[in-house]
């Protein structure tokens, strides 16, 4: 076949009656600084639902051509639409979501189209659960009903290797090492791997000509990275690179170590990626970016807003035609003229707003609200738009924001008393994440009674490595005389609960005293009574047999991929033993810690959401139990963090709305983000002074508490280490925006101690159930297919 060029391809794809309704709804804009037309929705199953019904529509009138799906998170609620509405094709409530968006009646076919895969791992096995070919084959070729001879993939298991050899013979460390390109091999195995380093490199050029022969892909849909990259296409890549093998940078390392077991792992993968240059070969490519969560914004905004620019690859998107980029509201959050559009349209002024404008004033100046000029915020247009709804004038405007931020400060300084709270969070370690400064203050009443639930057993989170090294201590353990002596003693027979207390009293009381043997030891008893629990055994051989297959099973399962629910388990009861550990430190055993364990966590890639049937119980039971005066949670309504953050924040505000407002009118929610995602000085309505001791213990207390994440496994994207230091320096970072706002004059001759002391700020949310409501959408709104009770 011979290669179609860009001329041959110069041919407008069919008028899309889609984009048209959604231009028509405001959905479908671009404003005047904006280089890309953006799609913006409410949530993130909107999200997925509007790229659903998009690329049906596409699928209907072009069905010979050329696709290319996302791997990852991000397309979850996209397939789950994509699946519902193939599924209900016919049924009355797709007809009429059909009928709204003008689809074509006949249901879309597959068959015909074509398939290319967008990038890969190397090394990585096929058949590896993690790999992007299993997911493509599990989400996409086999459910919709592509045909396998269409489908073009990066299965390296198919080349033909030096010496016929596989590929876990070539490399056998699972590093390849690209500088064998250019340099001389210092062995025979290395002139082996260069040989199978060129075998991929013409596997590439074979594959993009491939693409090219279709005459390019006609609808490319992806997501975009933390640097704005585009399939793997990390910052500072070619507008014009093709499929290549390449490595990635940090940031994507990091956003890829969940699926393959651990940053040590992903930062030793190669990847194959299609190019810049084959995303844009067609031109008339509709090629459209999906993004959620305030997270993004700050890098959308670049790509939409800012010439194109090899240092935001997902710029290339500004040179199509046919781009588009679809995001929710809060991804959309730093786009300039966007913002500024939905400020001056709002009906009244609040006093998020009023501190939010004055604060980026105070900031792009650099200069604290009180001196600045009445010309300055008579020029700023928020300042403008607040100045005239409210008919002040600029002293007005810097007085009320001043107030409400003093305001603010002393909210989050207040020591309560007589209150009852209940602290929540998704995953262990969110709490102490999230806003242990403020509870530091909160816990020193006696009087204020403090109950913790952790809503999911976090097991995905404890890397192989972890659970190989403490299985094999506890292993070792069973041989020690200090384990007969337990044993004899009846140590292992305590009631669970009570072991509970002492293992976790034994541990701290180890870490004081700087014996870490003993705490070697507590760690490898709570391993051993887990094992206890999850098998019924009570006897030592059976014992030693069970750590023997564990350690069998672990050796033998491929990093990533989702355990056996025994070592689920395991992995969950060592995080459970984490959290002990920290509220050890301020007195709260096990009576005062609830792991909740929700079903809806079972470790598949896509996280179930949660049901009232199953999920709501045990958090129904736990509120009549407490009957909190505080709720926190974690406050992430548009999943910019891990998905269970957002998927727990549904479950929580539906058991709260099936309560009469006599059982929630007095209840305070507190909501706290962490590393994932932060809140804006406008957003949050409690400013926590933070000492460099709280920050000290907060680090201390990570890092000897949660001994599975010590070695920073799966790190953020903007800091590669233990997440306590992210933390810090977040906590720096917001108290830098408030000694700009107030003047370092304030913090430094302050009357009080404590705000001389401060070095950091936290930052939360205290909102009533009603805006609760109004930020989350409710459990049952969130799916895409509706769920049953």
């Amino acid at each position: 076949m011979a290669m179609k060029t860009n001329a041959d391809l110069e041919r407008q794809p069919a008028v899309s009656l889609l984009e048209e309704r959604l231009k028509a709804d405001g959905l479908l804009r671009q404003f005047e600084d904006e280089r890309i037309p953006v799609v913006e929705v409410d949530s993130f199953p909107d999200l997925g639902r509007m790229v659903a019904l998009r690329f049906i529509e596409w699928v209907q009138q072009n069905s010979e051509g050329v696709v290319s799906l996302p791997t990852g998170k991000t397309p979850e609620y996209f397939i789950r639409w994509t699946n519902h509405i193939l599924e209900n094709w016919a049924e009355p409530d797709i007809r009429n979501l059909r009928d709204t968006y003008a689809l074509a009646p006949v249901r879309p076919e597959f068959s015909r189209l074509h398939f290319v895969q967008i990038d890969e791992f190397f090394p990585l096995p096929s058949d590896h659960p993690n790999s992007f070919i299993a997911y493509i084959k599990r989400h996409y070729l086999e459910p919709w009903g592509f045909s396998p001879d269409r489908a073009l993939l990066m299965d390296f298991d198919r080349l033909d290797w030096p010496q016929d050899l596989s590929v876990e013979e070539l490399f056998p460390s699972q590093f390849i090492d690209l500088s064998l390109r250019t340099r001389a091999p210092q062995n025979d195995t290395e002139v082996i791997q260069r040989d199978a380093i060129f075998a991929l490199d013409t596997f590439a050029m074979d594959y993009e000509r491939r693409i090219r022969d279709l005459g390019g892909i006609g609808f490319f849909l992806g997501g975009i990275g933390p640097d704005g990259h585009l399939a793997f296409n990390v910052r500072g890549s070619d507008f014009f690179s093709t499929t290549r093998l390449t490595y990635t940078n940090f940031e994507t390392q990091a956003t890829s170590a969940a699926d393959l077991g651990g940053i040590e792992i992903s930062s030793r993968k190669a990847v194959m990626t299609i190019g810049l240059g084959t995303i844009a070969y067609n031109p008339g490519v509709v090629a459209l970016v999906m993004a959620a969560g305030e997270a993004k914004a700050a890098i959308l905004s670049t790509a939409i807003t800012e010439p194109a620019s090899i240092s935001t690859p997902a710029s290339i998107l500004q040179r199509l035609t046919h781009a588009r980029i679809y995001i929710t509201r809060g991804a959309s959050a730093k786009l300039p003229r966007r913002s500024l559009h939905k400020f001056r349209h709002q009906s009244t002024y609040s006093p998020d707003d009023i501190v939010q404008a004055a604060m980026d004033l105070s900031m792009t100046y650099k200069t604290p609200i009180a001196r600045l000029s009445d010309q300055q915020v008579a020029d700023d247009p928020y300042c403008e738009a607040i100045l005239s709804a409210r008919r002040w004038r600029a002293p007005e405007l810097k007085d009320a924001a001043l107030e409400q931020i003093m305001t603010r400060l002393k909210k989050g300084s207040e020591e309560l008393e007589d209150k009852r709270f209940l602290h929540t969070g998704p995953h262990h370690d969110d709490i102490l994440l999230g806003y242990l400064p403020s509870i530091i203050h909160q816990v020193r009443s006696a009087s204020n009674h403090h109950e913790f639930a952790i809503m999911t057993s976090g097991f995905t989170s404890v890397p192989n490595n972890f659970i190989r090294r403490t299985v094999q201590d506890a292993l070792d353990y069973l041989g020690k005389r200090s384990f007969e002596r337990s044993w004899s003693a009846g140590y292992f027979a305590l009631p669970h609960e009570r072991l509970r207390v002492e293992i976790a009293h034994e541990y701290l009381n180890g870490v004081v005293s700087n014996n870490r043997e003993a705490q070697q030891c507590c760690l490898s008893n709570r391993v051993i009574r887990a094992v206890m629990d999850i098998y019924d055994e009570r006897h030592v051989a059976g014992i030693r047999d069970r750590l023997v297959d564990i350690l069998s099973n672990i050796n033998a399962a491929h990093p990533g991929a989702k355990d056996p629910s025994d070592i689920q388990t395991l992995k969950g009861v060592l995080r459970e033993f984490e959290e002990d550990l920290v509220w050890g430190h301020y007195g709260f055993d096990a009576q005062y810690i609830h792991h909740l364990r929700l079903a809806f966590y079972q470790g598949d890639y896509f996280t179930e959401d949660p049901t009232r049937m199953a999920d709501l119980p045990p958090i129904r039971e736990l509120f009549a139990k407490v009957r909190p005066h505080v709720l926190t949670l974690a406050f992430d309504p548009e999943a910019s963090g891990p998905d269970t953050h957002y998927k727990v924040l549904q479950a929580i505000t539906a058991h709260l709305q099936e309560l009469p407002p006599d059982e929630t009118d007095n209840v305070e929610i507190w909501g706290y983000r962490n590393v994932w995602h932060r809140f804006h000085p406008g957003e949050a309505n409690m400013y926590v002074p933070v000492s460099i001791n709280s920050m000290a213990t907060m680090d201390h207390i990570f890092k000897t508490c949660y001994l599975t994440q010590r070695d920073a496994s799966f790190p953020s994207y903007e800091h590669n280490g233990p997440f306590s230091e992210l933390v810090q320096r977040i906590f720096v970072e917001q108290y830098q925006m408030l000694r700009t706002a107030l003047g370092s004059d304030f913090w430094l001759q302050n009357d009080s101690p404590r705000l001389r002391a401060t070095q950091g700020i936290l930052f939360l949310r205290s909102m009533k159930l009603d805006e609760l409501k109004a930020s989350a959408r409710s459990l049952r709104e969130s799916v895409a297919p509706p769920e049953t009770d």
